[in-house]
């Protein structure tokens, strides 16, 4: 089955390296009819490609005409890359690939969770919460009502390190303030979930 647009989270590449990104734009031209991609990453220094976690969108083949926006997470913690298309009858659909860092009690400086959370208590004076877990749940469901609020559709292709019904104060509260629904749950032929999808092991 083709794809119109490919998500990739926890891709572990430094995105805001040029070379990185040239790379990643060559391997999609040389594969793919055509390809755009936006891409994101938290904004700490880093001098070396690999950088943990970090997202990217690719829009494929005529879909790329369909594009209105491309852009990343605004606050610079590399959350989610985003996609916003031209749908049919006058609808427009805004799509999130994203990531939320697993939670660590101890995360070691190298890590997404410990970068997060340095670059969220030097935004200190916007407020809001510095627990990179609970920070993203906040800003995406602020992102995705803002959406919403300008009349978009919106699909989020998501890794959130948690299970769904387990997770109360977190993907609950995503899907129920933003009115959203577990897709791969409520595809009827789909009795076994991946690997990727099945957190249960």
């Amino acid at each position: 089955m083709a794809s119109d647009v490919t998500l990739f989270v926890e891709t572990n590449l430094e995105w805001r390296e040029k070379d990185v990104l040239t790379t990643a734009q060559e391997a999609a031209n040389a594969t793919l009819s055509s390809a755009r991609l936006i891409t994101s990453s938290n904004e700490t220094a880093w001098d070396c490609t690999l950088k943990h976690r970090g997202t990217m969108t690719c829009v494929i083949g005529n879909t790329t005409g369909r594009i209105l926006e491309m852009e990343e997470d605004k606050s610079g913690l590399g959350r989610w890359s985003k996609t916003r298309l031209i749908g049919r009858g006058e609808k427009f659909l805004s799509i999130y690939g994203a990531y939320r860092v697993a939670s660590n009690s101890k995360p070691g400086p190298s890590t997404a969770q410990f970068q997060q959370q340095m670059l969220l208590m030097a935004m200190t004076e916007l407020g809001g919460s510095t627990d990179p877990r609970t920070r993203f749940i906040d800003d995406l469901i602020q992102a995705v009502n803002d959406d919403r609020a300008q009349g978009n559709e919106v699909v989020i292709g998501l890794d959130a390190n948690a299970v769904l019904f387990d997770d109360t104060r977190g993907l609950n509260r995503l899907v129920r303030e933003c009115g959203l629904f577990d897709l791969a749950a409520a595809i009827p032929e789909h009795h076994d979930p991946p690997g990727t999808y099945d957190q249960s092991g």
